[in-house]
């Protein structure tokens, strides 16, 4: 189903377009996928990719390729940035998690208090642009429940007036909270894979630095600091430590 709707909504957009192109790239990707060639399903992906067009679907359909064709950390790269254009589609989320489960390491998240769950779980509940206009309708709300307030005379209307203008405001600014929140979640500090098959993960950001650990194929990782080649890398355990930048593909 994704790739039909990727094939038409790239035939609209470059239907103008003669020659080889981006369509016809994707209608041999989705055909060379189908017979189960994966390396030219991928070249041909990745060529869309790099004419600049960018869609879920593609980055979608170019992970199943490389996880077809045996290259997990491509793969889960892939889905992640499709989950990136698209973070509630649940074909990329269950792929993701299905190639997650072929990775090596099993890192454990550090425990989270249950209102701090409970908070980031209301944070993603919805895009950030929709927190926004919920912030927006919310606070026009309370602008016009507070003008009934200030110019209409019956007691009771203005008591209940100024009550659901205040409840607005509030509502609105934590809507708004919430948007930039779930923005800051999402473009916030840069994740990244684990591109090489192993890694060791060192103390200081040379050869020098003393031995850590050792991350596999496939893990994500948050980036913290860089200096030179080197990366400064967060596991979700919270462990931190430094990398070469080869070893890491930035999501």
């Amino acid at each position: 189903m994704k790739q039909i709707f990727a094939i038409l909504l790239l035939a609209c957009i470059f239907s103008g377009v003669r020659g080889s192109g981006p369509r016809d790239w994707l209608e041999e990707a989705n055909r060379a996928y189908t017979e189960g060639d994966y390396a030219t399903a991928i070249e041909k992906y990745t060529q869309i990719i790099d004419s600049g067009y960018v869609a879920a679907e593609v980055y979608y359909n170019l992970g199943n390729a490389y996880f077809r064709n045996h290259r997990l950390a491509d793969a889960i790269l892939y889905y992640e940035r499709a989950k990136l254009l698209s973070p509630r589609d649940q074909d990329i989320l269950f792929n993701l998690e299905l190639a997650e489960s072929y990775v090596k390491d099993n890192i454990e998240e550090l425990p989270r208090p249950f209102f701090t769950r409970w908070y980031f779980a209301v944070v993603r509940a919805l895009p950030p642009a929709v927190w926004g206009w919920i912030s927006l309708g919310a606070f026009i709300l309370a602008f016009l429940f507070f003008s009934l307030y200030l110019y209409l005379h019956r007691p009771g209307i203005r008591r209940w007036s100024f009550r659901l203008a205040v409840v607005m405001l509030l509502f609105s600014v934590f809507s708004l909270v919430f948007a930039r929140e779930h923005y800051g979640l999402i473009y916030g500090k840069q994740r990244a894979v684990i591109y090489q098959p192993s890694v060791t993960v060192k103390s200081t950001p040379d050869e020098s630095g003393t031995d850590l650990f050792i991350l596999h194929e496939g893990t994500r990782v948050t980036l913290e600091d860089e200096m030179g080649e080197w990366h400064e890398i967060r596991i979700s355990d919270g462990n931190k430590g430094w990398v070469p930048g080869e070893a890491i593909r930035v999501i």
